[in-house]
């Protein structure tokens, strides 16, 4: 997806992040549609042609994954979605827990994703070196998998 560019020869999304702090403070409800409207992006309607509708979908994705990054890099603000809503800042106070909260669930996600496809192996497929492999690469998802189980409880 290209980047909607504004005068400035800068993404629309680059621009976005300077309005937004002016625009808004810590705990700020931001409703989605400020952000078709500050990607330059028009959302789509109801009787759009699909392809349409998913090229605009996917490019308001692309600019807010951008902007979104460059609010927590350059601006210190995390940005939690409000089912239907939007988006919420999050306080700086609750920003560590929540990270770390969210964080967690990431990696339980992928860690049982790495373990689904490193177990599903057909076995008889391998010969005695390679399921030694994959027995000891079980062994190693598990034991990372249990350290962040255990992290996370002990927080």
């Amino acid at each position: 997806m290209e980047a909607v560019m504004k005068a400035d020869d800068r993404p629309a999304w680059k621009i976005a992040v300077e309005r937004f702090n002016v625009e808004f403070s810590w705990g700020s409800e931001v409703p989605h549609a400020w952000f078709w409207e500050a990607f330059g992006i028009a959302k789509p309607k109801a009787d759009d042609p699909y392809l349409l509708g998913q090229k605009a979908q996917l490019a308001r994705l692309d600019a807010f994954d951008a902007f979104s990054e460059a609010l927590l890099r350059e601006h210190n603000k995390m940005l939690v979605p409000l089912r239907t809503y939007g988006y919420k800042v999050v306080l700086p106070p609750e920003q560590v827990a929540l990270a770390e909260t969210l964080g967690y669930q990431d990696a339980r996600k992928a860690l049982a994703k790495l373990m689904r496809r490193v177990k599903h192996v057909d076995v008889e497929q391998l010969h005695e070196s390679e399921r030694r492999d994959q027995a000891d690469a079980l062994a190693r998802v598990g034991r990372i998998r249990q350290f962040v189980i255990k992290t996370a409880k002990a927080r």
